[in-house]
């Protein structure tokens, strides 16, 4: 419970600061999962109306003011013209990308310095099975925290229910809230 309050904890804060911003950029270099029947590029993606819920967060950041943009090449001056906030989610493997494209020294310094003049990045992982964390842990030990491989407490078969936290601590926070 407390790594949940503590996440959600964080997203507010990220959230409210994006708010704030004009351009939230969202990555599609590191995760460029295409679809096996389709061949579009589909997961973790402003319009991807499924699972990951991306359109509903871009949803969230327009109502507030922020214009959406895709991030497709590696980040750099050029590619990150004009972007206040980039998120990168779920760089791929080579189980989900048979070329996927790793994070590399120069773009982690890249990072470094832009979030250092004023950029906010916000990085999230999936479990390591399904995400490349080896690259992708070089990036979060610069802002001096980790991402661990191990799966705590999955859900099988989509069974969301399952996952979900009722008892939430009585704080401001979760006032109107009774499920997450």
């Amino acid at each position: 419970m407390k790594q949940v309050l503590i996440l959600t904890l964080s997203f507010l804060s990220f959230a409210t600061v994006c708010f704030s911003q004009k351009t939230v950029g969202l990555d599609n270099w590191y995760n460029r999962e295409t679809h096996s029947k389709t061949g579009k590029i589909f997961h973790y993606t402003w319009n991807d109306s499924n699972m990951s819920g991306f359109s509903q967060l871009g949803d969230v950041f327009i109502k507030h003011g922020a214009v959406l943009k895709t991030i497709e090449s590696k980040p750099n001056a050029e590619s990150m013209k004009g972007i206040d906030v980039y998120i990168i989610v779920d760089p791929d493997t080579i189980k989900e990308n048979p070329t996927p494209n790793y994070i590399e020294a120069a773009e982690i310094e890249y990072l470094r310095k832009w979030v250092a003049g004023g950029g906010i990045l916000l990085i999230m992982a999936n479990d390591g099975p399904n995400c490349e964390l080896t690259n992708f842990n070089q990036l979060a030990g610069v802002f001096g925290f980790r991402f661990h491989p191990q799966s705590l407490n999955p859900v099988p078969d989509r069974d969301f229910e399952m996952g979900a936290e009722t008892n939430l601590p009585k704080h401001p926070i979760f006032s109107g809230v009774s499920k997450i």
